[in-house]
């Protein structure tokens, strides 16, 4: 049986967990990264452009999806409540064209196409 003493602690460890994972954290990226990182950080780059290719297609398959529902809806049924899956339809597809490919849509940020594998 633990005894505490008035402060609710039992005085039998000094250290925090939290510091060391801290500690651990700062270790990991010190002793790694000097040998391994450089490639590290492309896996890392082509795991996420992956993820985000995937993702983004995902995204414009419901799109296309919502903006033919809107399209029908729209002229069978008529009315504003068929813009609503037509204006959620294009925003996924235009959210869908970023993840996909980040550098198509470089004009609306009067920048150079963003090169493979930045993110």
């Amino acid at each position: 049986m633990r005894r505490y003493n008035d402060r609710g602690h039992d005085g039998g460890r000094k250290g925090s967990a939290a510091f060391w994972i801290f500690v651990a954290i700062l270790a990991f990226p010190t002793l790694f990264y000097p040998f391994f990182g450089g490639t590290f950080r492309y896996q890392v780059g082509t795991v996420v452009d992956a993820v985000l290719t995937k993702a983004g297609q995902v995204l414009f398959v419901l799109g296309v999806l919502l903006l033919i529902w809107g399209v029908f809806s729209l002229l069978c049924h008529g009315g504003l409540k068929a813009l609503r899956p037509m204006i959620i339809g294009f925003l996924l597809i235009v959210l869908a064209g970023y993840m996909i490919n980040p550098g198509f849509f470089a004009f609306t940020s009067h920048g150079d196409t963003t090169p493979k594998g930045y993110y």
